[in-house]
């Protein structure tokens, strides 16, 4: 190599160029994958994310909102079922052999997001800001193996059965909270 060109690690040599940001970082570039090439369940999975994440365009803000903030002005119930649709973003990546690791991120996105996102308004506010299901869905679709079939339910029962446990019962956590100081304020 000559004129002080640098040699681009291996890995950025398969995945593209970098770009440079303001601040000095190096930036991957991002991996789009065309629904017209996914399987018709992973198509569903990015459906329901943008659904969830990225439905409307909130004037003035550049921001956009989905259902997951408005199921969020429904206290509890609202919350257990934009829970229920952040679940099938793990069962997928179960059935798509997504990388163990990143199936624990996407559980630990997961449980932040019902942990934080159950709390009255400003909970509404970090669902707004917090793309939870739109991360998982495009995980899952990025780190799939694509060279084995799915999973089928039976293979993965267990695993999804202990998961979704757990992150229910972190989802309930503020709830019995609310409960034991409102009952301690009552007697």
């Amino acid at each position: 190599m000559s004129n002080g060109a640098k040699r681009l690690p291996r890995k950025a040599a398969q995945t593209g160029p970098r770009k440079r940001a303001s601040e000095g970082r190096v930036l991957e570039p991002e991996l789009v994958v065309p629904d017209e090439t996914l399987p018709p369940d992973l198509v569903l999975l990015r459906r329901i994310a943008r659904l969830m994440d990225e439905a409307v365009d909130i004037p003035g803000t550049g921001q956009k909102a989905g259902a997951d903030a408005l199921l969020g002005l429904f206290p509890g119930v609202g919350d257990a079922v934009a829970a229920g649709a952040s679940l099938f973003m793990i069962y997928s990546a179960l059935r798509h052999r997504v990388p163990g690791p990143k199936v624990a991120k996407m559980a630990g996105i997961v449980a932040v997001d019902a942990l934080l996102g159950s709390v009255p308004v400003i909970g509404d506010l970090f669902d707004i800001l917090w793309k939870s299901n739109s991360w998982n869905a495009e995980t899952v679709i990025r780190y799939r193996d694509g060279e084995k079939p799915p999973r089928r339910f039976g293979e993965i029962a267990l695993v999804f059965s202990l998961v979704a446990l757990v992150l229910l019962g972190l989802f309930a956590v503020p709830f019995v909270l609310l409960a034991i100081v409102v009952a301690r304020l009552l007697s």
